[in-house]
């Protein structure tokens, strides 16, 4: 089994390499990219659950996938997280996939590129 261990990042390091990471991945295979959202069950089951607020199967499966995440997150070694902050980086990853379909400079090695569509 191999572990990755990645150095502490400050939340804005943490934004800048998520939204590195899903411009690469629709650069890379654009096709491959479609099915990101699918993985991204938090997220989208949240927005499932807003758009019938009375409806408890819905905040039932929404809280069932965060349980899921979390615990899956405190298997891994290293710092475990909190609950709430499992919950709001699973929101923010689908924004950050929407956000790589936009034109946007990534920060890559210090520096501000422009990808197009042929790289960088």
């Amino acid at each position: 089994m191999l572990t990755l261990q990645a150095p502490d990042l400050t939340w804005t390091d943490w934004m800048l390499h998520q939204h590195r990471v899903f411009v690469t991945f629709r650069l890379c295979n654009p096709a491959g990219s479609l099915g990101i959202p699918l993985t991204h069950g938090v997220g989208f089951s949240f927005l499932f659950a807003l758009f019938r607020p009375l409806s408890p199967a819905r905040w039932l499966l929404h809280l069932s996938l965060l349980l899921l995440r979390w615990k899956s997150a405190c298997s891994q070694p290293g710092q475990k997280p909190g609950l709430s902050a499992t919950w709001i980086v699973s929101l923010c990853e689908p924004l950050f996939w929407l956000l790589s379909r936009l034109p946007l400079p990534i920060r890559w090695g210090g520096k501000w590129i422009r990808p197009g569509k042929l790289g960088a």
